[in-house]
């Protein structure tokens, strides 16, 4: 059980790094109705005692799941319920000046806010590493995502969105260009490569005395 404690969290993980376009995860169950049913493997999966006494397991991944850190989510579409830590103010409430604050990580060059369908127009302002803010303007209609960031440096970012309405704000949306700004450099290296071999190539042939390229 304590081995179980110590992996589950890192499942979850490893889900978040290696899995993204993964919707929704789900441990196997929460409890039993009594211990009739030891002799099956899955009952191994609970996170409760039939006595509602918490597993290792259980508290391992509420502290996962409920720490003041939020995990970095990468490339791909996340759910805002699930990821991101709410702010706590000092009344006891999820608000910051009258609004519900989230954070989140994330490991891209882009991100955007997307939404279902609006009843009425909205503002959510947010702030990105903390240094550059906005706010966003949402239009009262159909689904859609605005950007919040278009040309970050790869690796790991902070954003910190606030709004006093979170229904129908829906996902957060991270795309990685990263690869993208690469291929530059890897193309002209390969260049760089081809030429220094062309030029050995004909030097070698010089030296041999046979006829020049």
């Amino acid at each position: 059980m304590a081995q179980a404690a110590e992996w589950a969290p890192l499942a979850y993980e490893r889900a978040i790094d290696e899995w993204p376009w993964i919707g929704v995860i789900n441990w196997w169950y929460f409890k039993r109705a009594d211990d009739s049913e030891r002799g099956q493997s899955w009952y191994y999966f609970r996170l409760l005692e039939p006595d509602f006494t918490p597993t290792p397991v259980y508290e391992s991944l509420k502290a996962y799941m409920t720490g003041d850190f939020p995990k970095v989510i990468g490339a791909g579409r996340h759910g805002l319920a699930s990821h991101g830590v709410r702010a706590i103010g000092p009344d006891g409430r999820e608000t910051r000046d009258g609004r519900e604050t989230r954070t989140f990580r994330v490991d891209g060059t882009a991100v955007m806010l997307c939404h279902k369908a609006l009843p009425e127009a909205r503002e959510v302002s947010f702030t990105i590493d903390g240094g550059a803010t906005g706010t966003l303007a949402l239009a009262a209609g159909g689904p859609g995502c605005v950007a919040l960031a278009e040309a970050l440096a790869s690796g790991e970012h902070t954003v910190i969105l606030a709004a006093g309405d979170w229904s129908g704000l829906d996902s957060l949306a991270v795309i990685d260009h990263t690869g993208r700004r690469r291929l530059p450099w890897f193309l002209t290296g390969i260049v760089g490569v081809l030429v220094v071999v062309f030029v050995l190539g004909h030097a070698v042939y010089v030296r041999l005395g046979r006829p020049a390229i």
